[in-house]
Parts: C-alpha cells; sequence; structure tokens
C-alpha cells in the first residue's frame, strides 16, 4: 500500500496487490491487481492483471484482464484491455484497444 501522505517516484514491481492511496510518478509493473483509491494519483505506464482507478491516472494502461474507472475516477491515457468498465461519472480521455492479449488467443484453440 502507498499511503496518503506517501510520494513515491520510479518503479514499482512485484507480484502482490498494490493499493495507490498516496502519489506514484514513474512506472507500476504487477502480476496481481492495481487499485488507485479515491485521493491516490498515478503518472505512470501501468501493466497489471486488473486495474481500478477510483482517483487519477495519467498514462498508458495495460491490463490482462480487466480496467474499470469507477464514479470518482480519471483516467488520461490509453487503455489495452481486453475488459473495459467505465461507470457513469467517471472521466476517461485517450483509445482503448479491447483486442484479446497474447495468453487469451493462444487458450481459444483452432
Amino acid at each position: 500500500m502507498i499511503g496518503p501522505k506517501t510520494r513515491v517516484k520510479g518503479e514499482i514491481t512485484g507480484e502482490e496487490d498494490v493499493l495507490v492511496q498516496g502519489s506514484v510518478e514513474g512506472m507500476i509493473r504487477i502480476g496481481r491487481d492495481l487499485r488507485i483509491g479515491p485521493g491516490g494519483s498515478v503518472k505512470a505506464t501501468v501493466e497489471a492483471r486488473s486495474v481500478v482507478v477510483a482517483g487519477e491516472l495519467l498514462g498508458d494502461c495495460h491490463a490482462t484482464n480487466r480496467v474499470e474507472i469507477q464514479a470518482s475516477g480519471r483516467l488520461t491515457g490509453n487503455i489495452h484491455a481486453p475488459r473495459v468498465v467505465i461507470v457513469e461519472g467517471a472521466t476517461f480521455r485517450g483509445n482503448s484497444d479491447m483486442s484479446p492479449g497474447r495468453d487469451e488467443v493462444g487458450s481459444r484453440g483452432a
């Protein structure tokens, strides 16, 4: 967890869920879920299994499962995910690519 009074500059990597309630600038690359809380601010390229934005994300967002922008969320950047949920009241400025990821294409078979 990145607490509300914490500011991180640089790269965050790992295989655990991450909750951002403070500020992150740089790169986030995790194998699990990323949640940006209502007071959280992320200026970064993000790669995760799932991303939930209730705060602010400025940067491209790559998810292998889904991206959800909640009513209080703001995302400015491009989304690359097979599933995208944008709740009424949310703000999204960018492009979305919902084509299946490499793993999903390979698992469908012929």
